[in-house]
């Protein structure tokens, strides 16, 4: 009798035992503090939600000159200017739109009243059209609240959290483009936006940008107070679990990650048959079964059973001069947590890509100094959910450059490891967070 090494459990819900955060007793994170300005809805958790500290970067990159304004970005040296430029190509998360138009920022001021080096940090949610783009920095709320009131916003709302909004709104106009906009360098559209003492959110939807009001005044729960995103956030934002800085993280639904490697020898009709007794949700069920192929890959055969999780996020941080790339699995048990650290950590240190790579050694043999570091379980008190994490360390490398190819005997670049693990989340090739079939 065949049975599918699944615990299905609807969403929600979801532990080494690390101690409590206690960040939230010193002080609010950044990312925290952002979460708490965007209301609990299916459009703000659609997608992928995406964070980012740019300040973080330059400071933990070796030798790299932070421009505190463009002109003097403009008139960085050619080395000046290829650290600067390596540092950032450790970016995988935030807002997709903030380097589209670099080399036009220097109008960034006069639209949104703030230039481009006083962002501190970025955070992305949602699917376009009805996404939204934070960013929080060195900001002068009067001077963001004039610059947009001078291209024809006004102020809806007025007080901590002010709305502006624009007659055209969010419907394309090419012939109003301005590359220098990072909210929307390329349609010329002009979302609601809300506005506070250091923070800018870009939001596409107006119903949603009325919701964050609602969310700050207590009408309505924030995404920060939601059990998956608040566990496996102050997860991943405690040094006390995993050490080091937050750099970047990128939180996924289930249904952009989960998969299935089929070891069972059953017919797609049986197979589909598990999946439906299973009671997975049936939108994910049925695309499970559509990447189901005749895919044969080595390492699978020395996978174990990864229990299902009920969440899932990557995260970059940044160790003294070690880079930490992380995987944390959101679990309602400590023994599912457990497992599921440990298995995931033996998954990535054999992983290959050989879907997408055709490569059968693992990618982390490229790396001259990565190691895989021990799993790690997490117990968040607030919600009773635990969290499991795998995850990669290796150092920065020297301030002479990154390497020019994989087969140098250098540490590797800048969030390269994170780099590929997104790759295989965009091209649905990151199989070490799919589910095993097989044989009972």
């Amino acid at each position: 009798m065949k049975r599918l090494f699944l615990l299905i459990l609807l969403i929600l819900c979801g532990v080494v035992i690390a101690p409590q955060a206690t960040r939230a007793q010193e002080e609010t994170h950044p990312l925290l503090a952002m979460l708490a300005l965007l209301p609990d809805h299916d459009e703000t958790r659609a997608g992928f939600l995406s964070y980012v500290d740019y300040d973080l970067i330059t400071r933990s990159r070796y030798s790299v000159v932070a421009p505190e304004t463009y002109t003097e970005w403009e008139a960085l040296s050619g080395e000046e200017g290829r650290l600067w430029m390596e540092a950032f190509e450790r970016v995988s998360a935030g807002p997709s739109t903030i380097f589209e138009g670099l080399r036009e920022f220097g109008s960034l001021p006069q639209i949104a009243g703030f230039g481009f080096f006083d962002i501190q940090r970025g955070l992305a949610y949602g699917n376009p059209p009805t996404h939204g783009i934070l960013v929080q920095g060195d900001f002068d709320r009067d001077a963001v609240i004039a610059a947009h009131e001078a291209r024809g916003y006004t102020t809806q709302v007025e007080g901590d959290n002010a709305l502006l909004l624009h007659e055209t709104g969010t419907q394309p106009d090419l012939d109003a483009v301005e590359r220098g906009n990072i909210f929307d360098p390329s349609f010329g559209r002009r979302p609601p936006l809300v506005v506070a003492d250091d923070l800018v959110a870009a939001i596409f939807n107006p119903q949603t940008a009325q919701a964050v009001l609602e969310t700050q005044a207590g009408e309505a729960p924030s995404l920060l107070e939601s059990p998956d995103i608040h566990a496996l956030v102050e997860a991943l934002t405690d040094e006390a679990f995993i050490p080091g800085d937050l750099v970047q993280m990128v939180r996924f639904n289930l249904a952009d990650v989960v998969n299935v490697i089929d070891r069972s020898n059953a017919t797609r009709e049986e197979l589909q048959a598990m999946l439906e007794d299973s009671n997975i949700d049936p939108q994910m069920a049925g695309m499970m079964m559509a990447m189901v192929g005749d895919q044969d890959v080595p390492e699978w055969d020395n996978y174990g059973t990864l229990p299902l999780y009920l969440g899932v996020a990557f995260a970059d941080k940044q160790d003294g001069e070690t880079q930490v790339n992380v995987i944390a699995l959101l679990y309602a048990t400590e023994e599912d947590a457990r497992t599921g650290a440990e298995e995931l950590s033996r998954r990535i240190a054999i992983y290959a890509d050989t879907i997408y790579t055709r490569r059968t050694d693992p990618i982390l043999d490229l790396l001259s100094e990565a190691e895989v570091a021990e799993p790690q379980v997490y117990f968040h008190e607030a919600t009773g959910l635990y969290v499991g994490a795998a995850s990669v360390r290796s150092p920065l490398p020297t301030p002479e450059g990154v390497p020019m190819s994989l087969t140098e005997d250098q540490p590797p670049a800048p969030g390269i490891v994170l780099r590929w693990w997104m790759r295989g989340i965009y091209q649905r090739s990151f199989y070490p967070l799919w589910l095993l079939i097989e044989e009972a």
